[in-house]
């Protein structure tokens, strides 16, 4: 076998019914000696042709990718792909056709099933008709693909679907992310897509999800993105979900009765020929482009909480759920019980909403959930405790449930608890995320996690703030939360993050708060305040909350906080005090303990070892002499380096402070010190 210009006749790739078409050979050959079911691979480069190329049985043929491998014709009037036989697939490719007249990237014969086409970039490009994809009476899917087709002469068609007399079975075509756009001469016109049928027995159904369909000529004959139309019984059908067509003369152009369904698609100039169908009354509230699924406004008589929870029963773990621009107002929680993405159209452009008390707008009972891009509001008045979100159920451990670029808000003045994300026993991750309560009369929570199983629960939240206010009331608000009632710990780690708690009506209100011995609270580059306190670690109970290079805003905390991290600045102005805490050591030195570190001598020869040093760092070593008998010694460590190589003799008087200081080079492994001596 011949792999470029190295031959390997050892390598018979053929054998396992792969075969690999170099740069400089035949696909036709390759095609020619193929077996049905084989796969041709080419090579990255670019195949020149002078004729079509004849797939006429079953064969999956793939490129190196749209950007490596190119099939390239300048010969006129021809087909690139011709194919001729079921169950192809051509994928991974550029498609270019330059002929002078008539061009066509690919083409079908009648009555084909099982036709793949995916990963393409098809440009054609000639002054006669130039069709970017033709499938004659044939069952197509074509996806993640770009036709772009001009012509300077004639029509310009990206993709064509039709029947004609000579057809026995019903087309179907599916188009996943495929953007079309076609330039046809002045006198002449421009379709991104067309559904054509000419034939009074057979059908054609082309199904459109996340397409672009663009026809612009200035002029002449119909420019349109979308056309329907038959010349004998009206038999076409198109349904097209969440796509944009364009058009010069028409976004979507249609003759006789054959009406196009179209679901959430943008119309830029807002013109139809005919009569169009805008999709409001389907029966499942679920429109199916293999795993994306469009979840719509409205849906005959549905309520939106049965649209919302339709969708979710209807999906298939794994599916993404796109929710349209709008308001879907509910009175029910909305049950998310598989592995799902639910996306909105944006922030503030989809909102989920309710007036009804006691909801949790959105309840998460399964693993692998991605909720992003909407609006979760709350405004009741009830009495009872109402959610957000809420991701768990406190008797399975649920993972990695994430929730991306959401905002979550109560505003109703009720008499119970609201919790704007709350994660009970499960984990997962909150990014991009904002979180407000405003004229509640009871407790408000921003971002909480509680773990009551015997494994641990972790929840990360990155470059979110929580602002919670309450007016009045006895219970208290939290901006952050954490507590622990079992076995497996709870952490709550939160990274950039701006968290506000304040409650004016005489209870009290934190920034942060744990309790239970496992409730870990951890912040990173955050900035925390609360009105009673900034930070409280509750002392019956105490948890554990952690600082990292964070800001508390009053400074004001309760219980023990830990302060950790390395402060990083070009410029450092302090208002008030730096210091150090000073640590009681022994003659085994641990740095990470403190920079300044003291200890009373023994009454005899000590020897010291030091531990974590940083390079550049300054410490300060307290020696105080005992009391009584002789005096105490040091042998030093040999990574200690003292003016002018003397080590410096300690003042061998009884209860006297020597104050040695090192500042450690880390290029050198050296602490260079200096002594102070005899202090009283």
């Amino acid at each position: 076998m011949q792999f470029g210009n190295i031959v390997d006749n050892l390598l018979d790739l053929a054998k396992n019914n792969i075969v690999y078409v170099p740069i400089d050979g035949s696909i036709n050959t390759y095609i020619t000696n193929a077996t049905a079911g084989d796969t041709l691979i080419l090579a990255a480069g670019t195949y020149t042709v002078a004729s079509a190329i004849n797939v006429s049985k079953a064969l999956t043929i793939v490129g190196q990718g749209i950007s490596a491998t190119t099939v390239t014709c300048s010969t006129a009037s021809i087909n690139v792909f011709n194919i001729t036989a079921s169950n192809v697939r051509i994928a991974d490719l550029s498609i270019s056709d330059t002929g002078g007249t008539s061009a066509l990237g690919i083409n079908t014969t009648n009555d084909l099933t099982g036709l793949v086409f995916e990963h393409l970039n098809i440009n054609i490009s000639g002054a006669g008709a130039d069709y970017g994809m033709v499938i004659l009476g044939s069952n197509a899917t074509i996806r993640d693909t770009v036709i772009t087709t001009v012509s300077s002469g004639s029509a310009a068609l990206c993709i064509d679907v039709q029947n004609n007399s000579s057809t026995t079975i019903n087309a179907t075509v599916n188009c996943y992310n495929v953007y079309c756009s076609a330039s046809g001469a002045a006198s002449n016109f421009s379709m991104g897509f067309r559904g054509y049928n000419n034939n009074d027995a057979n059908t054609v159904t082309l199904n459109l999800y996340n397409c672009v369909g663009i026809g612009l000529t200035s002029g002449g004959a119909i420019d349109s993105g979308l056309v329907l139309t038959s010349s004998t019984t009206n038999n076409v059908s198109v349904n097209a979900y969440n796509c944009t067509f364009n058009g010069q003369d028409y976004d979507v152009y249609q003759t006789g009765t054959n009406i196009p369904t179209i679901y959430n698609c943008l119309l830029v100039n807002n013109t139809v020929s005919g009569t169009i169908s805008y999709g409001t009354t389907s029966n499942n509230s679920l429109f199916k482009g293999e795993n994306i699924k469009y979840v719509p406004l409205t849906d005959g008589t549905l309520t939106q909480t049965q649209i919302l929870n339709n969708a979710i029963t209807n999906a298939t773990a794994g599916d993404t759920l796109i929710l349209a621009a709008g308001t879907y107002t509910i009175t029910a929680n909305i049950n998310v019980t598989k592995s799902l993405t639910i996306k909105g159209s944006g922030k503030y452009t989809t909102t989920v909403t309710t007036s009804t008390a006691a909801i949790r707008l959105f309840n998460i009972t399964s693993s692998n959930v991605l909720l992003m891009d909407m609006s979760v509001t709350n405004s009741n008045a009830g009495a009872s405790v109402s959610y957000c979100i809420y991701a768990g159920d406190g008797s399975t451990q649920y993972t990695n449930i994430n929730i991306t670029n959401v905002y979550t808000a109560f505003t109703g003045a009720t008499t119970q608890g609201t919790w704007n994300i709350w994660y009970n026993s499960a984990s997962g991750t909150v990014q991009s995320c904002n979180s407000y309560s405003t004229a509640v009369t009871w407790l408000a929570t921003g971002i909480g996690l509680t773990n009551g199983l015997a494994s641990a629960n972790t929840v990360d939240v990155y470059n979110s703030w929580f602002i919670m206010n309450s007016s009045s009331g006895t219970v208290n608000c939290y901006g952050s939360y954490v507590s622990w009632t079992a076995n497996g710990a709870a952490t709550l780690n939160l990274y950039n993050c701006n968290v506000y708690s304040n409650c004016s009506g005489g209870a009290n209100g934190y920034g942060g708060y744990a309790t239970g011995a496992s409730a870990y609270l951890v912040y990173y580059n955050c900035t925390i305040r609360g009105n009673t306190l900034d930070l409280n670690n509750f002392p019956t109970t105490p948890g554990n909350i952690t600082l990292h290079n964070s800001e508390l805003v009053n400074n004001t905390t309760g219980g023990t906080i830990g302060y950790l991290g390395t402060i990083k600045t070009k410029n450092l102005q302090v208002a008030g005090q730096i210091w150090s805490v000073k640590y009681t050591c022994t003659t085994t030195l641990d740095w990470n303990n403190g920079n300044v570190q003291y200890m009373q001598l023994a009454s005899a020869g000590q020897t010291f070892t030091f531990a974590n040093p940083k390079d550049g760092a300054r410490y300060t070593l307290i020696l105080k002499q005992p009391a009584g008998g002789a005096a105490g010694t040091v042998t030093w460590p040999g990574t200690v380096a003292w003016p002018g190589s003397v080590t410096p003799t300690l003042t061998p008087t009884n209860s006297r402070y020597d104050v040695i200081t090192f500042v450690y080079d880390g290029t050198n492994t050296k602490y260079y010190g200096v002594v102070s001596y005899n202090y009283t």
